[in-house]
């Protein structure tokens, strides 16, 4: 077994296994996000807050309460890595489903809709906290199944290309 060399603080399987793919050895860190406990991170966004604003801010919340978590839980001092993704259509954030009927939802109103998906990475070592920001717009098509009631998203390619907006610089907690 290989020694993690950094704290992931995300629980998406899809952060996982992309980091797996790359050969990056990383521990889990479990943000509080328990009924009934005080939550690392409470997500939403501010009134007129855009929503690059949000996804950046998202990530710098979720690393920075991950290396308060990795601190106070005494373990080694390696980067936090933390992202947030999120789906914009007409400038209305989307958040995550609350359920599979919500979910189904949200697909019928992105179906054949041009809309843009937005993600911000942060990673933190020390009093150093770096954020790169990115977005895609694109057209989603849904489909039903032959056998099934339920929808599945297709995603054609970029109406655009996806341009990069770097937003990084050092910052001091």
């Amino acid at each position: 077994m290989t020694t993690p060399h950094i704290h992931l603080a995300s629980k998406s399987p899809r952060r996982q296994e992309l980091l797996r793919q790359l050969g990056i050895d990383f521990d889990l860190l479990k943000l509080r996000e328990a009924a009934g406990r005080e939550r690392d991170v409470i997500e939403g966004a501010r009134d007129a807050e855009p929503p690059l604003h949000y996804v950046e801010r998202m990530a710098r919340t979720k690393v920075a309460a991950g290396w308060q978590r990795m601190r106070q839980r005494l373990l080694p001092e390696w980067p936090v890595l933390s992202a947030d993704t999120e789906v914009v259509l007409d400038g209305v954030i989307f958040g995550n489903p609350a359920d599979a009927a919500d979910a189904a939802r949200m697909l019928k109103v992105l179906s054949g809709q041009t809309h843009q998906v937005m993600t911000a990475v942060a990673v933190r070592l020390g009093e150093r906290t770096e954020v790169k920001c990115r977005y895609r717009t694109l057209l989603s098509a849904c489909s039903r199944r032959r056998k099934s009631s339920t929808t599945s998203p297709r995603v054609n390619r970029p109406t655009k290309p996806a341009p990069m907006r770097s937003r990084a610089r050092p910052r001091h907690s």
